[in-house]
Order: C-alpha cells, then sequence, then structure tokens
C-alpha cells in the first residue's frame, strides 16, 4: 500500500527554487498525487499496490472545512485532526469499510471527528477502485504454504 501524503500548509520554501512544484500547497499536493499514480501505475507485476490517500483527504478538508486545521505549528507535521483523518483514510483502505462505523473520536471534538469520517468515507470507501483497492485483490482461496527446512 503506498500512503498518498498531503502537500506542506504552505508549500516548502526552502526546495521552491530548484523544485517549483514545491512552492505551494496546491502545486505541491497536486505533484504528490502524480507522483503517487505514477508509482502505482508504474509497478510491473500483475496487482497495483493499492494507495491510501490521505493527501486527497486532507485536500477536501482544506477547500470545504478550513476551519478544521490539520498541521502542526510547522505547517508540515499533522495535528491531532489530521492524524486522525489519516487514521480513518487507512482504516477505510485496509479494512474495507466505512469510516462511518469508527464511533471512538480519540479526543477530537465530536463533531469534527464526524466531519472528517464523512469525507473519507465519499473520497476514499465510495471510490476504493479509484485507488486500486479490491480492483486488483489477490484471491485468497488458492493460497497455500509449506514449511522450509535449510538442512533438506
Amino acid at each position: 500500500m503506498i500512503f498518498m501524503t498531503w502537500g506542506r500548509e504552505n508549500g516548502d520554501a526552502e526546495n521552491c527554487p530548484t523544485n517549483p512544484p514545491s512552492c505551494t500547497y496546491a502545486s505541491m499536493d497536486s505533484m504528490i498525487y502524480l507522483k503517487t499514480f505514477e508509482w502505482a501505475d508504474a509497478y510491473m507485476g500483475y496487482e497495483k499496490p493499492m494507495i491510501s490517500p490521505v493527501g486527497r483527504v486532507w485536500r477536501e478538508i482544506r477547500n470545504q472545512f478550513p476551519s478544521i486545521d490539520l498541521y502542526q505549528a510547522d505547517g508540515s507535521h499533522p495535528s491531532l485532526e489530521g492524524s486522525y483523518a489519516a487514521a480513518c483514510t487507512f482504516y477505510a483502505c485496509i479494512f474495507r469499510k466505512s469510516p462511518l462505523n469508527i464511533t471512538n473520536n480519540l479526543s477530537v471534538n465530536a463533531a469534527t471527528a464526524s466531519t472528517i469520517r464523512n469525507v473519507v468515507n465519499s473520497i476514499v470507501y465510495e471510490n476504493l477502485p479509484q485507488w486500486y483497492i479490491t480492483l486488483f485483490d489477490v484471491n485468497c482461496d488458492d493460497f497455500g504454504y509449506y514449511f522450509f527446512n535449510p538442512n533438506d
């Protein structure tokens, strides 16, 4: 599973001169989105790696609910709300279950936690194939194993 992260809150000023897509949040986040799919699509195996689109969830929260602060003061690392959004995203991806089933707010304000779960539900759970989830799942019915003894 590839972890699609997010752009820095105000871009990356340090790397901006040599990497213009990092200059603003929007361009940095868009580049992360594109590169994540490039990596997944370049995989040469039968199955594409699944994508946990945390960055896409953050973008939607930033656009629709700007009062939810996803960042710590450094503008890069996640706040409690940002971590909750990431956790709900991974939950939906790994378990293929709606984050609306989550009942623990983990110290996030109840209304904010509900908003985050609703965004994750609409971006991730309702669109699992877009993130290569279920689309390329392995059929575990044929799974087998054997014990290997290096002395044999």
